[in-house]
């Protein structure tokens, strides 16, 4: 609202604001505001026009009120068939609106456009069209109603996603794999999965699937066979510049590392994922990406647990689903909202924006 109060006069946008107490407008809002009108109010102690005139309306009838240089006025009804009956006014003023859009030498302006509560997969680019390098499409983006692209084999490496449950994780978890298989081969993509609680049973294909770790010690034995393979990714010291520039040291597929209910890996007794810390920051060279999907309800104190630190000291993309605001700021100024299933803000070093990420039911797994 106060980016349309501030902007909106530019785009023929007019913002009209009613609330029961001053207080209860921001002040960078009641600051972009130019008019005023005060009607009649439950305490005249809180005027900002004119506490006198104010109380002075208090045996006023509907209607009475005080402008911005200390006048009372009389607001007229809103309709325009000479009825003066209170208990008609809904459908006085429906009459009027009618009447005005009738008349009206221009087409009517187009509705504001708005979020789908649903993405399904059909509705984003075919996998056999180009993306133009921009990687695996996610959703849609609330600014424009196009696909927003997440490429971690691009300068983006990572991912956080956090939400309460039933916000949407392993829905979007579901739908990252399956686009991703989609959109690239077995040699160029492999995926390792770690799910305690079998969310994402089955939705890579077996030509994609790197390994499916459904415990501590299956996580534990995967996350130690794909250290090994990364540090052999590592560059010597024999290389040219022309070498490190290509990454021509080494040939195999990005390696992709999603992590369901990441709260439940994380345990007292260790993190089966910790052996991959110092390789984080080297994600690019060595073609290893995380993708971790936690529940929001204490992230403010996980933050600090080592391998999430790093993925956040790397400005990884965060993925902000619903969840409680009260949970502090977790990605640079933006917090946890209430949103619908797989709704939330993707905050990136260029900003943020809203999307509805594609839903991948458990019914349509691969």
């Amino acid at each position: 609202m106060i980016d349309v109060a501030r902007r909106g006069l530019g785009f023929g946008v007019h913002l009209v604001v009613a609330t029961g107490r001053w207080m209860d407008l921001r002040l960078s809002l009641k600051e972009a505001v130019g008019g005023r009108y005060e009607l009649r109010l439950n305490d005249p102690i809180e005027s900002e026009i004119d506490r006198k005139g104010a109380q002075a309306l208090a045996a006023a009838g509907p209607g009475r009120g005080l402008t911005r240089d200390k006048l009372i006025f009389q607001a007229g009804m809103p309709r325009i068939d000479g009825d003066d009956d209170p208990l008609t006014l809904p459908s006085g003023a429906e009459q009027l609106v009618a009447a005005v859009a009738g008349a009206c030498p221009f087409d009517a302006v187009p509705a504001v456009r708005l979020l789908p509560e649903v993405v399904k997969a059909d509705e984003l680019p075919d996998p056999a069209d180009s993306d133009g390098g921009r990687g695996v499409p996610i959703g849609l983006s609330e600014a424009d109603l196009e696909p927003v692209y997440l490429d971690l084999a691009g300068p983006e490496g990572h991912l956080v996603v956090l939400g309460d449950s039933q916000s949407g994780k392993t829905s979007f978890l579901r739908g990252y794999a399956q686009s991703l298989c989609a959109r690239q081969s077995p040699a160029d993509a492999q995926i390792l999965v770690v799910d305690y609680r079998r969310g994402l049973l089955e939705v890579v294909p077996a030509t994609h699937l790197r390994g499916y770790a459904g415990s501590a010690v299956a996580a534990g034995t995967e996350v130690g066979r794909l250290r090994d393979d990364l540090v052999a990714r590592l560059p010597g010291a024999d290389l040219t510049p022309a070498q490190l520039r290509a990454r021509s040291w080494w040939s195999g597929p990005e390696i992709y590392v999603l992590v369901d209910d990441y709260d439940l890996v994380v345990s007292p007794s260790g993190n089966p994922l910790a052996p991959l810390v110092e390789l984080l920051p080297q994600a690019r060279d060595v073609g290893v990406h995380l993708l971790l999907a936690r529940r929001s309800g204490g992230i403010s104190r996980a933050l600090f647990e080592p391998v999430l630190a790093r993925v956040r000291e790397l400005n990884a993309p965060h993925l902000l689903l619903s969840g409680d605001p009260n949970e502090g700021q977790i990605a640079g100024p933006y917090r946890m909202t209430a949103q619908p299933p797989g709704r939330g803000l993707l905050v990136r070093r260029a900003g943020a924006a809203l999307v509805q990420t594609t839903y991948a039911p458990e019914a349509e797994l691969v």
